[in-house]
């Protein structure tokens, strides 16, 4: 079966749907889940479709083969979730007298939600961006926004979304902010990233619009990748920072080994393999001024930039396959964020296929290092 952007015959292509496929869906519907989720009015409601969403995502990703396909699927359930949640907050605020402001605003994802990436219902960052405007003005929607900010990261909660100490919650009002400060954050972590840390704010780079106003992340992603394509010297501070996060070299008798021979007894997938892909492609996607936030596409962005290295950056992207999957799984069947994996819980093959993509990973933060230490001069 082929997709295509709207369904019809006539809109172009986005990717096939084979037997398989078709036999794990058979009677679940991601299209309809979502429309499903549309019409709940209570978080208990959307915590059901959650729980049964996560079902046929585990089952769906026997392979990492289908690890792109199933990331795009629960990005669309996180769209619904949220903006369902929104709605819900909304009527409640409203049905107990506040008044909704007038003021535009646009809610969006962060990190690997921001990337369609992100399959473990866990650390789901979600900002807003709200209009520019007067004081008074931005005073009273700030009470609003904060009071429906409030209401959706509890109702994500008991909805079975999970969060740990490093989630982006939209809770803090330091992620709640008009177009013009957060247009000031990205200028300050180009032109000082060393003072205003941005190793630590990368993951805002990957941020998507699903909710509200969208042309004010357009804007926002206009001045964001403005700022970054044009400075070299950042460009190659953020691929320098990727040599910080190597992948570990073997495994052996139920360890891991990193470089240099230290072992321990767990693997951190998102240290070790996750973010090297993610942020190697981030400076290539960045660098070619690629809207799209995710990373396959910015890894088809970086072999546009240097065809003559197509075969890596192919590479990369079935390691991010095999990384995406097991993280996944892992994460799925435990119900937590997939991040530990301890090496004893995967068999030969699945260790073989891990190490394989250590290597590719490898490759491509060695070159994504030195195609920016040249280009900055």
């Amino acid at each position: 079966v082929v997709l295509t952007v709207d369904g019809s015959a006539e809109s172009p292509a986005v990717g096939l749907l084979g037997a398989d496929e078709l036999s794990l869906l058979a009677g679940v519907n991601p299209a309809l889940l979502a429309q499903e989720t549309s019409v709940c009015d209570t978080p208990q409601q959307i915590g059901r479709i959650v729980q049964r969403s996560k079902s046929l995502i585990f089952e769906a990703l026997s392979e990492p083969s289908r690890a792109e396909w199933c990331a795009q699927v629960v990005g669309e359930l996180y769209e619904a979730t949220v903006a369902r949640l929104i709605e819900v907050a909304e009527m409640e605020a409203v049905g107990s007298g506040l008044e909704r402001p007038g003021l535009k605003a646009c809610w969006v994802f962060f990190g690997g939600a921001g990337r369609r990436e992100l399959m473990t219902w866990f650390d789901v960052d979600v900002g807003i961006i709200l209009e520019d405007a007067d004081d008074h003005e931005l005073s009273e929607a700030s009470r609003w926004y904060s009071r429906i900010a409030r209401r959706v990261d509890a109702m994500l909660v008991q909805c079975g979304f999970g969060f740990t100490e490093s989630a982006v919650r939209v809770a803090d009002p330091g992620v709640r902010l008009t177009l013009d400060a957060w247009k000031r954050r990205f200028q300050a972590c180009v032109s000082d990233p060393t003072d205003h840390k941005v190793y630590g704010f990368r993951s805002f780079f990957d941020f998507h619009d699903f909710h509200g106003d969208r042309e004010l992340a357009e804007q926002l992603r206009d001045e964001m990748l403005g700022l970054a394509s044009g400075d070299p010297h950042f460009l190659a501070l953020l691929a320098s920072d990727c040599l910080e996060q190597m992948p570990p070299v073997t495994f052996f008798e139920g360890l891991v080994v990193q470089d240099g021979g230290v072992e321990t007894d767990v693997l951190d997938i998102r240290r070790s393999a996750v973010f090297p892909i993610v942020d190697s492609a981030r400076v290539f996607g960045l660098a070619r001024g690629a809207r799209a936030p995710g990373t396959f596409a910015r890894l088809d962005a970086a072999a546009s930039l240097l065809p003559s290295r197509k075969e890596a950056f192919e590479e990369a992207k079935e390691a991010y396959r095999v990384t995406l999957q097991r993280r996944s799984r892992a994460g799925l069947s435990h119900a937590d964020d997939g991040v530990h994996i301890r090496p004893g819980s995967l068999s030969k093959y699945e260790q073989q296929v891990l190490k394989g993509a250590f290597r590719s990973i490898v490759h491509l933060i060695e070159l994504t290092s030195q195609y920016f230490k040249t280009e900055a001069g």
